[in-house]
């Protein structure tokens, strides 16, 4: 698996997000409730002129298309890199482009990869201060 997202993430084989799709979907079906507005979690711009892509807003997209992008990243370096304890210690810093998109709405974080659940935590944590109403997540792996 850590060979296929390396691909997909780092290697802009943007189109094996695919073999992914029916499976995704299935989970996403079971799990969550559609009527909360889909939230990929955000790249900083310099990530993602590198990339050419967001990889959890291709994610979202295989599910749905109620997607906003109420978050910006405003700085953070890359996870891969680190180990557990400088994930967990690192503040990442998102930022609510509009609180009037946020309040009293339900939103599902969409993102790739979990492997502290520091990013998500911290993405929900600005979501809740700017006034959403729940907020939960998904991602496509558990690492």
């Amino acid at each position: 698996m850590q060979s296929i997202i390396e691909r997909f993430k780092f290697q802009g084989d943007y189109e094996i997000i695919q073999a992914f799709k029916e499976q995704w979907y299935k989970f996403y079906k079971k799990e969550c409730n559609p009527k909360a507005i889909l939230v990929p979690i955000p790249l900083t711009d310099k990530r993602l002129y590198e990339r050419g892509f967001n990889q959890s807003l291709a994610l979202a997209e295989l599910i749905s298309d109620n997607i906003e992008m109420p978050l910006v990243r405003c700085s953070g370096t890359k996870q891969s890199k680190k180990n557990r304890r400088s994930r967990l210690a690192e503040r990442l810093e998102f930022k609510v482009v509009n609180s009037s998109m946020v309040t009293n709405q339900e939103f599902l974080l969409i993102d790739d990869i979990y492997t502290t659940g520091a990013t998500v935590r911290q993405a929900a944590n600005c979501l809740q201060e700017a006034g959403a109403r729940s907020v939960r997540s998904i991602t496509l792996i558990r690492a």
